[in-house]
């Protein structure tokens, strides 16, 4: 009968005995044991933090849509046509889909973004006040855009928390008023910072309407999109146009005057309405009258598009997009 005793006298005889083995054996298994957990440690940390930043970014039980361009052939446009969404596709989706609970449109716009000096070129984005429920946006002093500000059309912005600390330094930022391309907006608050990948350089705006020129003349508004060698605008209307009505876009073109300059001016300027092509104008003025549909819905935007061919004294034409949209009379 072979005792317990025995056993584990034999074995560690042996373990003494060949003391060398012993330990290199025992530092294998410690150590293979060490880079499993530390592998299921990893893996477990990453999964989390993969999540956390896309609950950060917004609700697990939201989504995102975005235009494109058709693939096949339909509905009478050829392939290829570009898919805009609007208003009334929100309307839509509010009225036919009941299980959404929240909706918001935003749009994007890499803009320069100066104070006091200090200019850099960020990611600018405009929604209305729901977008901080959507995608978990916390504000850490100070506050989001509200519907009063969207009702007055006020030029008002939240900063990231990066964004904040490059123009201000430490400041209290809140009253303030930087300048995206050129147009004062008043900052009224500054987001927590999220776990995500790369920086907080953003900036949230109101979306109720283009940037508009505060020196443009009496009756007009003017988007203005400033490039290294020009600046280009589009003068729209300011305030509204009644459905039936019409009214006059017009683009500018003002070359920089700086050393190593190709831009010379603009030679051709195709304009668009809601996606559709209109008129393509070669010779200045570069002007389009745009006409409102009788039936337009009212209270509603319509979006005109002005394309810039631009004559350059060596290499490939540049093409540069100018948009506005104007609102329709409720």
């Amino acid at each position: 009968m072979i005792r317990a005793k025995d056993v584990f006298s034999e074995a560690y005889g042996a373990l003494r005995q060949n003391r060398q083995r012993t330990a290199i054996t025992m530092l294998g298994m410690a150590w293979g044991i060490a880079t499993v957990v530390l592998l299921l440690a990893y893996g477990t940390g990453f999964s989390t933090a993969i999540v956390n930043i896309f609950r950060a970014f917004a609700s697990m039980q939201s989504a995102g849509i975005v235009g494109g361009r058709t693939s096949m052939q339909a509905g009478g446009s050829k392939a290829g046509a570009d898919v805009r969404l609007t208003r009334d596709d929100l309307d839509r989706l509010v009225t036919n889909v009941p299980q959404v609970t929240r909706i918001a449109p935003e749009s994007f716009l890499e803009a320069r973004v100066t104070y006091e000096g200090r200019s850099y070129t960020w990611n600018v984005s405009g929604s209305t006040p729901v977008m901080p429920d959507i995608q978990n946006l916390k504000v850490d002093f100070g506050r989001f855009y509200n519907a009063e500000d969207m009702q007055l059309r006020g030029r008002v912005c939240a900063l990231g928390s990066e964004a904040k600390e490059k123009l201000f330094s430490g400041r209290y930022p809140l009253g303030e008023r930087i300048r995206i391309n050129g147009i004062p907006y008043e900052v009224v608050g500054v987001m927590k910072a999220r776990p995500k990948e790369g920086n907080d350089n953003t900036i949230n705006m109101t979306s109720t309407d283009p940037v508009v020129d505060e020196n443009a003349p009496p009756g007009t508004g003017t988007t203005i999109v400033e490039y290294p060698n020009a600046t280009i605008t589009l003068g729209g209307v300011k305030g509204c146009v009644n459905p039936g009505g019409k009214t006059t876009v017009r683009l500018g073109f003002k070359r920089s005057k700086k050393k190593g300059n190709v831009w010379i001016k603009v030679f051709r300027v195709d304009f668009s309405q809601n996606g559709k092509l209109l008129k393509k104008v070669t010779k200045p003025p570069f002007k389009r009258t745009i006409k409102v549909k009788a039936t337009q819905r009212k209270g509603s935007f319509i979006e005109v598009r002005a394309r810039a061919f631009i004559k350059v004294h060596h290499g490939k034409t540049p093409k540069k997009s100018v948009r506005v949209r104007i609102p329709v009379c409720t």
